[in-house]
C-alpha cells in the first residue's frame, strides 16, 4: 500500500496529467461544439484532431461486440489476441500499484482502469485510493461509460475467468470472478454518480 507521501505525490501527478490531457483534447472538443469560422489549412492540425478523436473513441469502445451473427473485435481486442507480451501487461500474475503508476506515466489509461478495477476487487483497503485515482477523470470523460467499456473489453480475455489458448477464450472456469469484478465496476460507477451529485449540490 502507498504511504501518505506517495499518495499525495500521486495526486499531484494525476492533476498535472489531467491538465495535459485537457490541453491536447480541448481543440477537438471546441470544434465539436461550434462551427469553425476559418478553414483549416494545416495538415498536421487535421491529423492531430483525427488522432484525438480516435483516442477518445477508443476509450469508449467495447472490445468485443456481438452484432447479429458476427462478433466484432476493436483494435484493442485484436491487440490482446495477437500480442502475448501485451497480454502480460493487461493480465499480470499480481495487480499492483507500481504497474498502475507505470501505465499512467505511459498514458495507457484504459489498461490502467482495468488494473484499478482489479485492485478494487482484490482488497477492500485499495478502495479509497482507487476512487481517488478514478474520480478526477470524470471531470473530462464520462467515466461510467469508460469503466463499463473497460470491463467488457478486458474481462472477455481474463485468464482468471477463462481458459486461454493463443489469446482466445476456450472455456469459462470462474464466472464468479467475472461477476465480482463487474460488481466492483458498478460500485466505482456508483461512487462517481455520488460525487457528481455532491458537486451539483454545492453549486
Amino acid at each position: 500500500m502507498y504511504s501518505l507521501r506517495q499518495d499525495i505525490r500521486c495526486g499531484m501527478k494525476l492533476k498535472l496529467l489531467l491538465s495535459s490531457i485537457l490541453c491536447v483534447l480541448l481543440p477537438f472538443f471546441a470544434m465539436g461544439q461550434k462551427e469553425v469560422k476559418q478553414p483549416l489549412d494545416s495538415a498536421s492540425l487535421l491529423r492531430q484532431e483525427a488522432a484525438a478523436k480516435n483516442w477518445v473513441d477508443n476509450m469508449y469502445s467495447v472490445g468485443v461486440e456481438i452484432k447479429g451473427d458476427s462478433v466484432h473485435f476493436n483494435d484493442e481486442a485484436r491487440l490482446i489476441v495477437a500480442d502475448s507480451n501485451y497480454r502480460k501487461i493487461i493480465y499480470p500474475e499480481v495487480y499492483s500499484w507500481n504497474i498502475v503508476q507505470a501505465l499512467m506515466q505511459r498514458k495507457m489509461f484504459k489498461p490502467m482502469f482495468w488494473h484499478l478495477i482489479n485492485l478494487y476487487y482484490a482488497d477492500p483497503q485499495n478502495k479509497e485510493l482507487v476512487l481517488k485515482m478514478i474520480v478526477p477523470f470524470d471531470q473530462i470523460f464520462e467515466m461510467e461509460k469508460i469503466l463499463t467499456a473497460t470491463f467488457y473489453t478486458y474481462s472477455a480475455f481474463d485468464p482468471q475467468v477463462f481458459s486461454i489458448e493463443n489469446g482466445k477464450t476456450k472455456e469459462v472456469l470462474r464466472p464468479d470472478i467475472a461477476e465480482h469484478k463487474l460488481m466492483a465496476t458498478k460500485a466505482i460507477v456508483d461512487q462517481i454518480y455520488a460525487q457528481r451529485n455532491q458537486a451539483k449540490n454545492k453549486q
